[in-house]
């Protein structure tokens, strides 16, 4: 059985590509299969995932066919980490989807077939989760945010409307101008160029693309309506919207262990792709950071109503609450993060902490609501700057980025002036 499931573009941006959704059965009900089975399905993704029942432990690998019909490895996948999600007791954690799902993995546009196969453990009941999300006609993303188009606002057709209005209001004023003019011939003459060529700049400055408003104090933001979001998703999950909480304590830094393997263009359909199995697949009511950076250094907005206020996020169980979490696109356990992300993650640091008056340098010890690592009430000391493995027990954000947290807490730190 296969059950579809069409993501609609977000009312702020109907120009966004449609994202679906499918959940396709691999093995028949009950099945069990060992190490070395296989599957194939003709399904061309750009996102993918397993489900199955049985053995928390088993991995699968995943390969892709392109469309020469060759075949090739995209990566590997495996239940997540127990310390990711929603805490505990949370009315988000009630609607996690139950059995063994595994992290998501981006396996680009170039594919025309995906076969999975299980490597250790055993398992049942195995079901590929698959996430269409193609890429705008037009670039977006990383190049948007770079030349500071904004695509929220007044499309290109209202703009051309907006310029012939304009000039047809300018050339009325001119032609009354000029039989008011009372100066002699030659004088007005002159005077006409001028006229013209204010008439040309109001017609520019109405085609003239949009500028991106910067958030104060952080990067041009690629904001959910600019990615695509369909909020739809998130309320059918969660009707009464995001939690809101009164400060923010710590940022949490992770990594999403996706492929690095992605251009500038696909950072919101990696987003959206991410959003729609979060939300999806993983019964989320959002997705589960509040920011998410990508490895050319474009922030993209998060979880919903995190840029301005405190959102309790789903990306470290058991320390949701007065956090932030804010994920580099990609897999950091043996690749180095780009100076650009990390750069990127600073920023959004800087930001948040300077909006919510958060002390970057004032280490605390927090009570958490439990975990794997922790037991509920116990009390951790943390930094301002934090990341996953410091919560819970995982990798994430990978070795090569937890490298590089006592400079982005430094950094952060000075940039606020302590």
């Amino acid at each position: 059985m296969t059950t579809a499931f069409v993501v609609m573009p977000g009312q702020e941006d109907a120009s966004a590509p449609q994202t679906t959704t499918e959940q396709v059965d691999l093995t028949q009900p009950g099945e069990p299969v060992a190490p070395g089975w296989s599957a194939e399905t003709e399904r061309a993704p750009n996102l993918v995932g397993v489900e199955w029942q049985g053995d928390p432990a088993a991995s699968f690998t995943i390969e892709t066919r392109d469309a020469t019909g060759t075949w090739a490895t995209a990566g590997s996948l495996s239940t997540p980490p127990p310390d990711e999600g929603p805490d505990d007791g949370s009315p988000e954690a009630a609607g996690r989807a139950g059995g063994n799902v595994s992290e998501p993995l981006w396996v680009g546009d170039d594919v025309t077939g995906v076969r999975v196969r299980l490597d250790d453990g055993s398992a049942a009941d195995v079901d590929l989760h698959t996430v269409d999300s193609p890429p705008a006609s037009a670039p977006d993303g990383a190049a948007a945010a770079a030349a500071g188009v904004l695509r929220a606002g007044a499309s290109t057709a209202d703009r051309l409307v907006i310029a012939a209005i304009g000039i047809a209001f300018a050339g009325i004023l001119v032609a009354w101008g000029v039989r008011r003019d009372r100066r002699p011939p030659r004088r007005r003459r002159r005077a006409l160029p001028v006229t013209v060529g204010l008439v040309v700049v109001v017609a520019l400055t109405a085609c003239a693309p949009v500028k991106r408003a910067p958030v104060p104090g952080m990067a041009n933001v690629v904001t959910r309506a600019s990615w695509g979001a369909d909020e739809n998703l998130r309320l059918t999950n969660c009707p009464e919207g995001p939690t809101y909480m009164s400060s923010l304590q710590f940022g949490v830094v992770h990594h999403t262990v996706n492929s690095n393997n992605y251009s500038s263009w696909d950072g919101p359909a990696l987003v959206r792709g991410i959003y729609a199995y979060h939300t999806r697949s993983l019964g989320y009511c959002d997705i589960g950071y509040n920011f998410l950076v990508d490895k050319y250094g474009a922030v993209y907005e998060g979880r919903y109503g995190g840029i301005d206020q405190v959102v309790m996020g789903a990306h470290a169980r058991g320390f949701n609450t007065s956090s932030l979490g804010v994920a580099i696109i990609g897999d950091y356990r043996t690749t180095p993060p780009t100076n650009e992300a990390i750069e990127a993650v600073k920023q959004v640091l800087v930001y948040k902490f300077g909006h919510h008056r958060t002390n970057p340098r004032a280490y605390f010890y927090y009570t958490t609501t439990g975990n794997e690592k922790y037991g509920p009430g116990t009390q951790v000391l943390l930094a301002p700057t934090s990341y996953h493995q410091a919560t819970g027990s995982t990798e994430c954000p990978g070795q090569r980025v937890i490298d590089r947290i006592p400079e982005i807490y430094d950094q952060v730190a000075t940039r606020l002036g302590y």
